[in-house]
């Protein structure tokens, strides 16, 4: 379940995606990607900054609430950049104590990170 600091991540995230939003480009990125989910016209750099921003201003406070928080930007996204946020936070987000005890370049999603942000 996620708490009350997860849905302010969530929000925090939409809420600087969609004041970043360029109507102008959306449609072009959407249609270059084939995806079904629309865009904010967000480049990829951008998307970056402010999720790195928002992942500094709202730590979680242990591992289940991450991966609920992880889990939910990612299966209630209603743009491609939430997405890429969800799978940011396994690496940028994951700077707590906790999370020094996982492996997490073995897990998927930041396999996945990696895949679509970095290259």
């Amino acid at each position: 379940m996620i708490d009350s600091g997860g849905r302010e991540l969530i929000a925090g995230v939409r809420a600087g995606l969609a004041a970043a939003a360029n109507p102008e480009k959306a449609p072009q990125m959407q249609a270059y990607m084939k995806s079904a989910l629309p865009y904010h016209g967000v480049p990829m750099p951008e998307v970056r900054r402010i999720t790195r921003a928002v992942f500094a201003d709202h730590p979680l406070e242990d591992r289940a609430t991450w991966e609920s928080t992880v889990r939910a930007l990612f299966d209630e996204a209603s743009h491609r950049e939430e997405w890429y946020a969800a799978l940011m936070l396994p690496v940028v987000g994951s700077s707590v104590a906790w999370s020094k005890s996982t492996t997490p370049s073995k897990s998927p999603e930041v396999r996945m990170y990696w895949l679509i942000c970095w290259r």
